[in-house]
């Protein structure tokens, strides 16, 4: 059974089950959409600067080797670490990597997606609700004396979607972080605006935490992992 079908209660006996219609009376128009066209995911509104922070987080993670002793790979730099200890290095540097490599296309075509809404980044492409947002911010949010707090507030809302079963890639990776950082032997440090990274889970966990907020979306905005 598709899972077009699943949505709409069907028991995929249909002969055009692999598409559906919906019927809009207000507007007097039929939306068709296929499981080879569209997918199911979680709308998770978000900011920007949100995204930005969460990228330089993963750039950071990456880029930071396991151990500050010169070695050019992870899984050398553990094994200097645990100085012969029985473990395969391999592995466990594979176990500790797979969340970001999980959330690296994500969050690449999620700013990809923003771009092109608003290539200028300054908000001009946003919805009357973040104008609304944006107002309601003030007219100091973006001056000079304002914080970064202020300024994050009011960079624009946007909405971009999630992967179903993604949701816990994001969770794991920024666990992983916090343990890196912890490690006395891990050179990697949390970065000034974890705060501004850590809101990117929020948002997800709000909009993945019950089945009824997934949306039926067209494949293009929604990243291939």
């Amino acid at each position: 059974m598709r899972v077009l079908d699943l949505m709409l209660g069907r028991d995929g006996d249909d002969a055009d089950g692999d598409r559906a219609r919906f019927t809009s009376d207000r507007y007097d128009v039929t939306y068709t959409v296929s499981a080879d066209s569209h997918e199911i995911a979680y709308a998770v509104p978000i900011r920007r600067t949100e995204l930005e922070a969460f990228a330089d987080l993963v750039d950071r993670e990456r880029e930071t080797p396991y151990a500050d002793d010169g070695e050019e790979s992870p899984a050398a730099s553990l094994e200097s670490v645990l100085e012969g200890e029985a473990i395969d290095a391999d592995a466990w540097v594979e176990r500790m990597q797979a969340p970001r490599q999980t959330v690296e296309p994500v969050l690449e075509r999620w700013l990809e997606l923003v771009d092109e809404a608003d290539p200028a980044g300054d908000g001009a492409g946003s919805s009357e609700t973040d104008d609304a947002t944006d107002s309601n911010a003030g007219d100091d949010a973006t001056g000079p004396d304002a914080s970064a707090s202020d300024r994050e507030d009011a960079s624009p809302v946007e909405i971009v979607y999630l992967p179903v079963e993604t949701e816990s890639a994001f969770a794991a990776f920024f666990q992983t972080c916090r343990k890196r950082a912890e490690q006395e032997h891990d050179p990697f440090e949390l970065p000034d605006d974890i705060a501004t990274a850590a809101n990117v889970l929020t948002k997800i966990r709000r909009a993945s935490d019950r089945p009824e907020n997934r949306v039926v979306v067209n494949k293009d905005y929604v990243p291939s992992l």
